[in-house]
C-alpha cells in the first residue's frame, strides 16, 4: 500500500481471506472513517488500546443543561484524541457545537415526538504528507429526550 492510502474501515477479514489484503482508500477517506469511528467510540470498547475513543461517552447523559464550557471542553477533549490517534494530520482545529433534532414516530396511530441532543463536529487541519487543507465535518446523536 503507497503512503497516500489507507486501509477501508470496517476491514473486510473474509476478502482479506480470499486475496490476501485488505482494500485500500484513498487517504482522505481513510482519515474520514478513523475520526468518526474515534468520536462513535467510548473509552474502553477498543481491546487493544482502553483509552482510544471520545470523552463523549462519558458525559452523554450526565449533562442536563449543555453550557458554553461543557462545549468547550469536548471540542478540547476532541482535538487532544485526535492529534493522538490520527497523526496523518497537522494543526488540527476543532470546532463543536449542539442543537437539538426532532424525530416523529408513529405509535398505536399517534404520533410521539422525540428529541435528542445532536453534537455537530468540525474539523480542519493539513494532511503531514502532503499540507494539503484537510476539513472533517460529522454529527452525532446523543442522549434521547422526549415531548408528548
Amino acid at each position: 500500500m503507497d503512503e497516500q492510502a489507507g486501509y477501508r474501515i470496517p476491514l473486510d477479514l473474509q476478502g482479506f481471506f480470499q486475496h490476501g489484503r485488505f482494500e485500500a482508500v484513498p487517504l482522505n477517506e481513510s482519515i474520514t472513517s478513523n475520526l468518526h469511528l474515534l468520536l462513535i467510540t467510548a473509552y474502553e470498547e477498543f481491546d487493544f488500546d482502553a483509552d482510544y475513543g471520545c470523552d463523549l461517552w462519558e458525559h452523554e447523559f450526565s449533562a442536563q443543561h449543555i453550557s458554553a464550557v461543557w462545549v468547550d471542553r469536548m471540542a478540547e477533549n476532541i482535538k487532544r484524541t485526535i492529534e493522538r490517534y490520527e497523526r496523518r494530520l497537522l494543526n488540527v482545529e476543532v470546532k463543536v457545537e449542539m442543537s437539538q433534532a426532532e424525530f416523529a414516530q408513529k405509535q398505536d396511530g399517534q404520533v410521539a415526538r422525540r428529541l435528542k441532543r445532536k453534537l455537530h463536529v468540525q474539523l480542519t487541519a493539513r494532511l503531514a504528507s502532503t499540507n494539503e487543507p484537510f476539513r472533517f465535518v460529522d454529527s452525532i446523536l446523543l442522549a434521547p429526550f422526549s415531548l408528548d
